[in-house]
């Protein structure tokens, strides 16, 4: 069963890419009694938007109503509130502000609190309606599509849907707070206990660094065999710093281990070793960004000083982060374990396979935390009305949301392809991109791991060959028909292959 159901979402992704799009883009056209069911929606995103609005976040307000919009555009009570007047067949906004106020009357303290509360109120009604599309996912005569579909809906609305979250991969976790965990991240939690095990604890550094010369500013710091952490705090710095070097040095060697590559001998000298920099605060970070990032750019220099969180660095090698919460570092070891993924790749054939770099970061983030903390801005295609949060964010960023995504773009006909994921620029890498880059790391792993440091070692030897002749380097579509060549695959039996395993892996859909 499991086998027809995966090779038939598979001939879906490659065949029908012309199916019409549902107004949610998940290119899944429901039928006509999912859609009478997802039509019912809109009642309750309204009702939870009204409660929004009483409640004084108007942000919050606006999402619900977008929402119920999208769930049936003709809402009347939603299109009215907002101020929308009906002249023909469309609908027309009668206020610029589409009648709802540009800021919110409640404090931003008690944002947070209002929106939970609003969940709270409608658990009954949001319970029932998940209750009801979960009749859709649990009929295994229905098309496979119709109850993805469904249950793409029901993360939505009832994020917390025990029987929604198994159809989905997950079960409850094994700590306190029973956190739903995907099957696959299960199969390493027990690993993260032992991530140091066996790496010798930091030494600390008592003399004067080059860093501290140049910024007058006194850092705690430590090193390791590959690694040297400045951190500059209000309080605990050698503390912190001697907690992460061998959190980075398990790191760096777990990395290597998982993409079959030999570790290198370790430098000798602190010059060769990366060095990270932590500052908890954005004078000092913006004093190091301006003196020691080695941005030759002044305009690119001052952005980065005074908007960014983080910045690779140049002579040395390495990093440095803002980061306002030293003491409770989980993101910030998100950050270090995402970061050495990516340069592991990056050291082999730069960034020209850019989703492979993003990918292994991804990667190493879930193992080592089970986490992804990256942060994206939401584009709202619609252009329904603006709002700058999402009241309705399913799963949220987490592996686990990003492998239900993956399987529902497969299963809609609208995946992301290597040859996409390759010409994706930096700036437009969206949650969708890195959701795809995980899944396709996770997947080659699984599959052609062995395959993979060859490939690395002939993407490198390629690159070294061309920086001395001072050639330019291959584009990344050269790199990606190299890995192709290595696992000796076309690009589609290669996209045909992991949607089988995607699926198959991802989802389990009740029999």
């Amino acid at each position: 069963m499991r086998l027809a159901l995966c090779a038939m979402l598979a001939l879906v992704m490659l065949c029908s890419l012309q199916r019409p799009t549902a107004a949610d883009g998940t290119g899944i056209t429901p039928d006509k009694k999912l859609a009478k069911e997802l039509a019912g929606l809109a009642d309750l995103c309204y009702a939870m938007g009204i409660k929004a609005k009483d409640s004084g976040i108007y942000n919050y307000a606006k999402s619900f109503f977008n929402h119920a919009l999208l769930y049936d555009a003709d809402h009347k009570e939603t299109r009215k509130i907002l101020g929308f007047k009906k002249k023909g067949k469309e609908w027309v906004a009668d206020k610029e502000d589409y009648g709802m106020p540009v800021r919110n009357t409640a404090r931003a303290e008690k944002e947070r609190e209002l929106f939970e509360r609003i969940w709270v109120e409608t658990k009954g009604e949001r319970e029932k309606a998940a209750d009801k599309l979960y009749e859709f996912v649990a009929d295994p005569k229905l098309d496979s599509r119709q109850r993805l579909l469904a249950l793409y809906h029901i993360t939505l609305i009832d994020p917390w849907h025990e029987k929604g979250h198994r159809a989905a991969g997950m079960d409850r976790g094994s700590g306190a707070n029973e956190v739903w965990v995907h099957k696959l991240d299960a199969d390493f939690a027990h690993q993260r206990g032992d991530w140091t095990k066996g790496v010798s604890p930091a030494a600390s550094v008592a003399e004067k660094t080059p860093y501290e010369e140049q910024l007058g500013i006194s850092f705690g710091k430590a090193r390791g065999e590959r690694f040297v952490f400045h951190v500059n705090c209000a309080a605990g710095a050698e503390e912190i710093a001697a907690r992460l070097v061998p959190f980075a040095e398990a790191s760096w060697r777990k990395a290597h281990e998982f993409i079959g590559q030999e570790l290198a001998e370790a430098p000798k000298d602190d010059a060769q070793r990366l060095h990270f920099t932590v500052f908890d605060d954005r004078p000092n970070y913006a004093k190091f960004i301006d003196k020691c990032a080695g941005i030759e750019d002044a305009n690119r220099r001052r952005e980065i000083a005074e908007q960014g969180w983080g910045y690779a660095t140049r002579k040395p090698a390495g990093n440095v982060w803002l980061y306002p919460r030293t003491q409770e570092d989980a993101s910030l070891r998100d950050g270090i374990a995402h970061e050495i993924g990516a340069s592991i790749i990056a050291n082999k054939c730069g960034y020209r396979l850019y989703w492979l770099n993003r990918g292994l970061g991804f990667l190493m983030s879930n193992r080592s935390l089970g986490t992804v903390r990256a942060n994206f801005a939401a584009v709202k295609g619609t252009a329904v009305i603006p709002s700058d949060v999402e009241s309705m964010p399913g799963d949220g960023t987490c592996t686990a949301a990003w492998r239900f995504r993956v399987a529902l773009a497969i299963a809609g006909g609208k995946p992301l392809g290597l040859s996409e994921l390759t010409r994706a620029t930096v700036a437009g890498f969206g949650e969708l991109h890195c959701a795809f880059a995980f899944c396709y790391v996770e997947y080659l792993l699984a599959k052609y791991r062995d395959k993979l440091a060859p490939f690395l070692k002939e993407a490198y030897d390629d690159t070294y060959a061309r920086y001395q002749k001072k050639e330019p380097p291959e584009s990344g579509e050269a790199v990606l028909a190299r890995l192709l060549r290595h696992l000796e695959l076309t690009s589609e039996a290669l996209q045909g292959e992991f949607a089988l395993w995607a699926l198959d892996n991802y989802l389990r859909l009740p029999k």
